[in-house]
């Protein structure tokens, strides 16, 4: 885990109705009875307090004696920055989509299911001039538009730049004036602005 959280391991199963349910839990979560039995019956797994130990004693009997085999791969617990072990900026997650370096084998999302859920409305997709066409355009003549966009794109430069504390765009005043709309069009930088509560 880049962020320093410890090794996970993934967990499939079949359900009930056949599908294949994939979790990515915590090595300290696979090595106790308890909250193994707790994380896997939330997610639909057919375990209980009885059946939880063998399950846990199966996991570590199958990465001790596959380790060699079983693929690793980095993976972080939060969107945003990633760091190297030096503090240099590695890569950035934008949802699921993870825009690196040349040649790094990238970083995957594995974090609670809140940060799962807002991760499905992040990321790359559509066109850049879907983008200016949809958004851009009917906005380009609000000067709060441009400002929040700008916010929304400099906001991830805070860290890796050290330009210390972050710092937040204050939208108030009458309602329906348009900030919802306008924090809508700047989120688009990030994510589909109609996921973005109003």
């Amino acid at each position: 885990e880049v962020n320093g959280a410890g090794d996970a391991l993934r967990i499939c199963w079949r359900t009930f109705g056949g599908t294949i349910k994939r979790l990515e839990v915590p090595r300290a979560v696979a090595a106790s009875s308890r909250e193994l039995v707790g994380t896997l019956a939330t997610h639909g797994a057919s375990i209980t307090s009885v059946s939880a130990a063998d399950v846990v004693r199966y996991l570590d009997e199958a990465t001790t004696a596959n380790e060699s085999r079983i693929p690793r791969r980095d993976v972080s617990a939060r969107l945003g920055w990633i760091f190297d072990e030096d503090g240099a900026p590695r890569g950035f997650l934008a949802g699921r989509d993870y825009i690196g370096r040349k040649g790094d084998a990238g970083v995957s999302l594995m974090a609670d299911d809140g940060v799962e859920s807002l991760a499905e409305s992040y990321g790359r997709r559509g066109t850049w001039e879907g983008y200016i066409e949809e958004v851009v355009k009917p906005a380009s003549t609000s000067a709060a538009f441009w400002l929040s966009t700008y916010n929304q794109i400099a906001s991830i430069l805070v860290r890796p730049l050290d330009l210390g504390s972050p710092w937040f765009i204050d939208r108030s005043g009458r309602t329906s004036q348009g900030k919802s709309t306008i924090g809508k069009a700047a989120a688009a930088v990030w994510q589909d602005p109609r996921s973005v509560p109003s």
